[in-house]
């Protein structure tokens, strides 16, 4: 069987229920994180707000979330990191 690949490993298509397919979890920019940082921005904070997040979606009924990212984010690697970090703390426990 096709398997769909997540931050928690491949998964069968029938183990993502209800799914969101178009969310921008965390939207960073690495140019304007170094020319013009937002003094707000705390990682851990944002990171305890989407687990949050999750968990609310999750009791909606919500079983998957497919984060997308601006490309620049991606490159630089640390957007999908956030992510995979989220969803790990989302779903412990």
């Amino acid at each position: 069987m096709t398997q769909v690949q997540t931050c928690l490993g491949p998964r069968d298509p029938d183990e993502l229920g209800t799914t969101l397919i178009h969310e921008h979890v965390f939207v960073r920019s690495p140019e304007l994180d170094l020319n013009l940082p937002d003094p707000e921005w705390v990682e851990a904070e944002a990171v305890e707000r989407a687990v949050s997040g999750f968990h609310r979606l999750h009791d909606l009924g919500v079983r998957t979330v497919l984060g997308l990212t601006v490309s620049s984010c991606c490159a630089w690697g640390t957007s999908t990191g956030w992510c995979c970090r989220t969803t790990r703390r989302s779903t412990a426990g």
